[in-house]
């Protein structure tokens, strides 16, 4: 849905990303980075400031374009970025949502269909590219993506102040996106599944 924002994104950023290679930053040190913005998000949430959560969680979305932009483009992509980047990916999914639902900035029946919404996309993926030759999995890049996530609760947290069900709603989109992201790639792969 949004990852065509996701490219102009990159293109933003790819003249940060040469700087942070020309001195040699490490794409680990942006995926770390990136989890530590997402904390200092959630507390901002805890304490009901919805304003500045959406701001750090701004900048965790900006370091999780940076650091895959800097691995590829640097030449520094390895089995144990790979792995540490969704392992990370997954803690900054799911803090906020865990501090949003803390400071009762949203009921918690939508927390829990969030954060489902957020892990299964991913999950499926995963196991896709476990069974399947990866070069032959399709819908890869699909509706309620991570950067899809970021996107509407940074835009459910700024409504917030205006209207207190807006990050309610967003909460069930996102459940909604993910859900049928996993559903869509089970479908598109089911020809190489058999």
């Amino acid at each position: 849905m949004l990852g065509y924002l996701r490219k102009r994104i990159e293109e933003l950023l790819s003249s940060i990303a040469a700087y942070l290679i020309r001195i040699n930053v490490e794409p680990n040190m942006l995926t770390l980075a990136g989890f530590l913005l997402s904390l200092i998000s959630a507390v901002f949430f805890y304490f009901r400031n919805p304003i500045l959560g959406a701001i750090f969680l701004a900048f965790t979305g900006i370091m999780d374009v940076l650091d895959g932009i800097v691995a590829r483009k640097g030449g520094k992509e390895t089995k144990l970025g790979n792995v540490l980047d969704s392992v990370l990916d997954r803690y900054s999914d799911f803090v906020p949502l865990a501090a949003i639902g803390l400071a009762k900035l949203a009921d918690w029946l939508f927390i829990v269909l969030a954060i489902f919404g957020s892990m299964i996309p991913s999950y499926v993926r995963a196991k896709l590219e476990l069974n399947i030759e990866q070069s032959k999995v399709k819908a890869k890049t699909i509706i309620g993506e991570r950067a899809d996530r970021i996107i509407l609760l940074i835009l459910g947290a700024l409504f917030y102040p205006i209207y207190v069900r807006s990050i309610d709603i967003v909460l069930l989109i996102i459940f909604l996106f993910g859900n049928t992201a996993a559903i869509l790639r089970l479908i598109f792969n089911l020809d190489n599944l058999r």
